[in-house]
C-alpha cells in the first residue's frame, strides 16, 4: 500500500481520531501540526520529500482546505513558526498561542496571542483531511512518491 488516499486515511485521520478518542493533548495537537505540513506536500507539485519546504506546505494546507479564518490567522501570525516548528523542535507551542475550551474563542485574539481551541483545531483538521483524502481518491491530487511499506507492520 503505497498510495496517497491510503497513506490519508490510515496516518494522517485514523490515527488522530485515535488519538482524540484516547484523550490524548499535546501529541494530537503535534499530530495535527504535522499533518497540516504533510497535507501541503501531497498538494503541491514537488516532490513529497523536497527539503526546504515546510512553510509553504503548511500555509497552502490551510489555505486550500480549512475555513477561511485560518487565512486570516496565518496573516496575524506566524502559524508555521508558532504551532508547528515550536512543536517539533520543543513539543511546545510558543507562548503566543494561548489554548482555549470554549469554541467561540477559537482563532480569536488574546492580547498579543491567538486562542485556539484544540477540539475545534482537531474537527476542522479532520474535515480537512477527509476533503484532501476525497481529492486522493478522485485524483485530483499530483502523483507522489511516498515510500511507507516499512510502516505496515504498525497498521
Amino acid at each position: 500500500m503505497t498510495d496517497s488516499a491510503s497513506f490519508i486515511r490510515l496516518y494522517l485521520i485514523d490515527e488522530v481520531k485515535a488519538m482524540q478518542q484516547a484523550g490524548v493533548k499535546l501529541h494530537l495537537l503535534a499530530a495535527i501540526s504535522h499533518g497540516i505540513e504533510v497535507a501541503g506536500a501531497l498538494i503541491d507539485d514537488l516532490p513529497y520529500k523536497a527539503k526546504g519546504h515546510g512553510r509553504k506546505r503548511f500555509e497552502l494546507a490551510l489555505r486550500k482546505l480549512f475555513p477561511k479564518a485560518y487565512s486570516t490567522t496565518l496573516r496575524e501570525l506566524d502559524l508555521y513558526g508558532q504551532l508547528r516548528s515550536h512543536l517539533s523542535h520543543s513539543m511546545v507551542p510558543a507562548n503566543t498561542l494561548t489554548f482555549v475550551t470554549e469554541h467561540e474563542r477559537h482563532l480569536s485574539r488574546n492580547n498579543a496571542s491567538i486562542c485556539i481551541a484544540l477540539s475545534q483545531l482537531c474537527t476542522d483538521y479532520l474535515e480537512a483531511m477527509e476533503r484532501l483524502h476525497s481529492m486522493a481518491t478522485k485524483n485530483e491530487l499530483p502523483q507522489k512518491k511516498i515510500s511507507w511499506g516499512n510502516l505496515n507492520p504498525l497498521g
